[in-house]
């Protein structure tokens, strides 16, 4: 997806999993002391099917922005 910056999208990519990752109990909790445990749950159970569906139609074969970044396939030695 990010051709010849895949290292830098996969890093920016890991880094915003990271800090949602980090701040989702802080997030489910909040929730959970305001609405109950099954409005947080809920809330965790929406986001993994918003981020299952986000995996289905995401095309790791082409770039995001070809005007910017074509696509990269790398020589193939021997």
């Amino acid at each position: 997806m990010g051709g010849i910056f895949s290292g830098s999208y996969a890093g920016w990519a890991n880094w915003w999993g990271n800090i949602i990752g980090g701040l989702a109990p802080y997030i489910v909790t909040y929730i959970s002391s305001i609405y109950g445990w099954f409005w947080g749950l809920f809330y965790v159970g929406i986001c993994a099917i918003i981020g299952g569906i986000l995996w289905l139609v995401s095309q790791p074969d082409k770039s995001f922005a070809p005007e910017i970044i074509p696509s990269y396939i790398p020589k193939r030695y021997g």
